[in-house]
């Protein structure tokens, strides 16, 4: 029986590569354009994985070959090529091939434009371009990307106190933007501020997701700030402050801006080891959002209102003052790289905005990254839960799993109305409408997808074993959504109850963070993946699909039927394909 979840999405294909022993990389580009007359001049750029230190290959297709990040690649002769990245880096090594990625024809005509190697297929896409980056290895401040100031003052001489200086400089063999200010011998009393702002202005319509890499390099403590701002005209600026790093949060908002809202994200006796965090701008709320990890998703640290008639540049820069003389000063922010991609407003929704699909809600799970397991062992789970240490055997060891796009999830488990208007026949023991549907086997599943999809509304599919965990969990790393302890338990799901042994209407209790009921109750739920005990010690971090064959199917989330224990987020359980009990139902996902 065909599986949906293996469709071909685009007219070109993208394997990933894995040299064995070594961690792979989820490697990604871009090229624009991608097709049009010979000579076409086509401009390549790395998107992920987001780190500034790796050695790449690219190779065009045409016997040609280059090191740079973001080459430019001019192709003579009329073909089809097929492109690829090789990523070399500390984290490991990736690769990406584009197949018939470029197609340079005779005559004239126009290309098609800016493209990526990801499509969605459908005609749909992601309507995503990268509209911006710089990882600095041209050895140069573009100034079609970057404005950079700063100001000082001082009190007295050089060497008994005065001027202190600002500057920006790209430096580095692997390239990094690096602004800086300089003290005096000593002063009585100066200041600096240097700062680099894009020259895009981000309030175009469109939503944004911004990823950069950054580090600051402390040689005295005495500096104040280093910052991060969506600013109108030059840092810094009153509002829309984010503080990276404050040696005085109370001095940075006195000195360096009159908002008392401003957040002060960390302190300098914090680890000084380059970290990528993100933003997200959000057109149609005029907001920004900024994540301390790679991926906006979860919940983000700290959300800003943007104003919406003026202009919003985003800009880092570091503040210096003092009154007190101390030893010659140079600190500095260093910029490793800067990726900004451009979305349709309102494509990417937020974490659990409900849409209706086949008759059926859907709640928006954002890409992301998490701690997929349980971090005790299963003689730990045993005495808690007081079952034997068998049933939580295959729960370790937490790895860290990386869901690299985001995608639909249905509100609840599908109902018996909603199968039996698909299928035409309601299986359930226990029978109500809006009850799970149950008592079917995954193969039965299979059929009822099959079905959805060629009705033409979209994508569907099971969740992965690890989207269900993710989705689950919801940002969460306690033993359930709502905490470690079981207490509250009625208050969100259906559980074990020897009065009350029989499913329940769904979404009738408190959803999960992401707007998602009964992921701890009412059935279990099948999901896509065969079922592997050991799986989780060679699972990949990206995109884990389970085992490449096996005999059972996995199951997740509790039931009317399951003691606490089995309920929780990192809960395993399995059976056959053909397997039907009154415990068990489905769940669906839709791609985006």
């Amino acid at each position: 029986m065909r599986n949906p979840r293996f469709q071909i999405l685009a007219a070109f294909m993208l394997l990933l590569l894995v040299l064995p022993g070594c961690p792979s990389l989820r490697v990604s580009f871009t090229a624009s354009p991608r097709s049009g007359p010979a000579p076409l001049q086509v401009q390549f750029r790395q998107t992920a994985p987001f780190t500034p230190f790796a050695t790449r290959v690219w190779d065009f297709g045409d016997g040609t070959k280059s090191h740079d990040a973001a080459p430019v690649h001019v192709y003579t002769q009329p073909g089809v090529y097929t492109v690829s990245l090789r990523i070399y880096a500390a984290a490991g090594f990736g690769s990406a091939i584009y197949r018939d990625l470029i197609q340079i024809v005779t005559g004239e005509g126009e290309g098609e434009g800016e493209g990526e190697g990801e499509g969605e297929g459908e005609g749909e896409g992601e309507g995503e371009i990268e509209c911006l980056a710089d990882d600095f290895e041209d050895g140069v401040i573009d100034p079609n990307i970057w404005v950079t100031g700063g100001w000082a003052f001082g009190v007295g001489g050089i060497g008994s106190g005065g001027y202190s200086w600002s500057h920006q400089e790209v430096l580095g063999t692997d390239g990094y933007l690096r602004v800086g200010v300089q003290g005096p011998m000593s002063a009585n009393s100066y200041g600096a501020n240097a700062f680099v702002q894009t020259v895009y202005d981000f309030n175009d319509g469109q939503n944004h997701i911004i990823r950069f890499v950054w580090r600051p390099q402390i040689n005295n403590y005495h500096v104040d700030m280093f910052a991060i701002q969506i600013v109108d005209t030059y840092i810094p600026q009153d509002n829309n402050n984010w503080f990276l790093w404050c040696n005085d949060s109370t001095k940075a908002v006195t000195l360096w801006s009159a908002d008392s809202n401003n957040d002060c994200l960390g302190d300098l006796t914090q680890d000084m080891s380059p970290s990528t965090w993100s933003i997200r701008i959000d057109a149609v709320a005029k907001t920004a959002a900024i994540y301390l990890t790679e991926n906006p998703s979860e919940q983000p640290y700290s959300i800003k209102p943007l104003d919406p008639d003026t202009p919003w540049h985003v800009a880092f820069g570091l503040g210096d003052a003092t009154s007190v003389g101390f030893p010659p000063t140079n600190n500095s922010l260093s910029l490793y790289s800067f990726h900004a991609t451009c979305l349709d407003a309102g494509e990417e929704p937020m974490p659990g905005t409900v849409r209706t699909f086949a008759g059926m809600p859907f709640a928006w799970i954002p890409a992301g990254s998490f701690d997929m397991g349980s971090a005790k062992t299963a003689a730990e789970l045993s005495e808690i839960y007081g079952d034997r240490e068998y049933y939580y055997s295959s729960e370790q060891p937490q790895h860290r799993v990386t869901i690299t796009q985001g995608f639909w999830m249905g509100t609840h488990e599908v109902t018996q109305a909603e199968w039996t208007a698909w299928m035409g026949f309601n299986p359930s023991e226990f029978t109500g409408d809006d009850h799970p549907v149950e008592s079917i086997s995954w193969d039965e599943c299979q059929l009822f997808i099959e079905r959805l999809n060629a009705a033409g509304e979209g994508v569907f599919r099971l969740p992965t074993e690890a989207e269900r965990e993710y989705a689950c969990r919801a940002g969460t790393t306690t033993e359930f959504y709502f905490g470690d302890s079981a207490s509250p338990f009625s208050e969100y799901e259906w559980g074990f109850n020897l009065t009350d042994y029989t499913t329940h209407p769904v979404a009738r209790k408190k959803p999960n963070p992401w707007g998602l009921y009964d992921m701890h109750g009412n059935v279990t739920e099948w999901c896509a993946d065969w079922y592997g005990k050991t799986y989780y010690s060679v699972s990949p971090e990206f995109d884990p699909q389970g085992p490449e064959t096996g005999t059972y199917r996995v199951r997740r989330g509790g039931s009317f039927r399951s003691a606490v224990g089995f309920c929780r987020s990192a809960f395993r359980t399995w059976n056959r394909p053909d397997y039907v009990y009154s415990n068990t139902g489905v769940r669906l996902c839709r791609n985006k």
